[in-house]
């Protein structure tokens, strides 16, 4: 998980444990699109799930082309939008 207020130091401690993980292990990121919208990349990641909605399309393309990276074994790419339809 990547808190939004976590520090500089540790978020790049933890996205190095993240890249450090052998091929093949299984990984779920938990953070804002603030967050990891800019600078983020980890290639392994095939599947992004939308849980809030996304007010520009730009955001979207710049989330959904961040999992088009090739990587070793990857074969296809996923993204999930939920809609709540619950709520007005």
């Amino acid at each position: 998980m990547l808190p939004g207020r976590l520090a500089k130091k540790a978020r790049a401690a933890q996205l190095a444990a993240l890249d450090a993980l052998a091929a093949g292990t299984p990984r779920v990121v938990l953070a804002t699109g603030r967050l990891v919208g800019d600078v983020f990349d980890h290639p392994a990641l095939e599947t992004l799930v939308l849980a809030m909605p996304v007010a520009w399309k730009g955001t979207l393309q710049q989330y959904a082309g961040r999992l088009h990276c090739e990587h070793a074994g990857k074969t296809g790419v996923r993204v999930l939008d939920y809609v709540d339809r619950g709520h007005p």
